[in-house]
């Protein structure tokens, strides 16, 4: 059998299921939102593909035969389960197709994912990728993303996990600042500075440069990632920042990376969480594979 026949069969059997839970034709036509000519058509299609007649029909009603109402009940229950392995076969036919919810964090999606992003889109012109960023780790699997990129470490025997490289930060600031304040060379130093802080409970700046980071002033403190780094740019402070994200700015002169003598490097893991073999699409299966491969250990 071809698989275009399966499809078709299937098609048919949901039409089959929805006349018979809607209790008419007219009825199953607007749950499906299919003309009435179509819907008989198909139904048509799969009665003389199984060489039965499933159904007793009148101008007023459309009653169950014996063979009808056997098949109606050994199929129904497997249906969705059936729906859903001819859309995967659909996709395997066609390519990858279709919508991928993808969570990640904000200094990490401004910058290097989004770039990355634009060549997975243009490989796969039938996908679409909904983004969205995280100031906070946090985004779960199932009913709101399909794919997340978090930092840390996450150990789920639910889900797929997979390690990618350590995401870089770099501890920056301003030439107009530096300029005013001096450039501090070691972590003592950093007690004559002020910082740009984070407003949540995870300073970036303490946790990422190790032991040994004296108490530091604050006159802003905002939960944005992008917001930080315009402060940043407009001088009120040192931050850490994701290192893709100021690239642009330290080439350029708008900002100054800090290499400070006895801090250990700005890295923090990143993980990838994604629904295990069975139950991930075509897109989300290539979507997942492409950022193992751009963004992997």
């Amino acid at each position: 059998m071809k698989e275009t026949d399966i499809f078709d069969d299937l098609d048919g059997l949901v039409i089959f299921d929805a006349i018979v839970s809607h209790g008419s034709l007219t009825a199953a036509s607007a749950a499906l939102h299919l003309p009435k000519a179509t819907l008989s058509r198909r139904f048509a299609a799969l009665e003389d593909g199984l060489g039965l007649q499933l159904m007793h029909r009148t101008t007023r009603s459309w009653a169950l035969t014996d063979e009808g109402r056997e098949l109606h009940g050994r199929i129904v229950p497997h249906l969705e389960a059936l729906q859903q392995a001819a859309g995967r076969m659909r996709e395997r036919i066609a390519g990858p197709m279709g919508l991928v919810r993808l969570s990640a964090p904000a200094g990490f999606g401004q910058a290097d994912l989004v770039i990355a992003l634009s060549e997975f889109l243009d490989r796969n012109p039938e996908v679409q990728v909904a983004l969205t960023l995280q100031e906070q780790d946090g985004g779960t699997l199932g009913e709101a993303m399909d794919i997340v990129l978090m930092t840390g470490h996450i150990e789920d025997t639910n889900i797929a996990t997979v390690q990618l490289r350590d995401k870089a930060y770099r501890l920056v600031a301003s030439p107009a600042y530096l300029q005013a304040m001096g450039r501090p060379r070691r972590l003592a130093d950093l007690a004559d500075h002020e910082m740009v802080a984070s407003s949540g409970d995870d300073e970036p700046l303490t946790r990422l440069l190790g032991d040994g980071v004296p108490r530091m002033r604050w006159r802003i403190a905002v939960a944005s990632t992008a917001a930080r780094h315009m402060a940043v740019r407009r001088g009120l402070g040192l931050a850490m920042l994701p290192a893709g994200l100021v690239g642009d700015d330290v080439a350029m002169g708008r900002l100054v990376a800090l290499e400070l003598e006895d801090a250990r490097p700005g890295t923090r893991a990143m993980t990838l969480l994604y629904p295990r073999e069975g139950a991930r699409s075509e897109a989300v299966r290539a979507l997942g594979a492409f950022l193992v491969e751009r963004f992997g250990g």
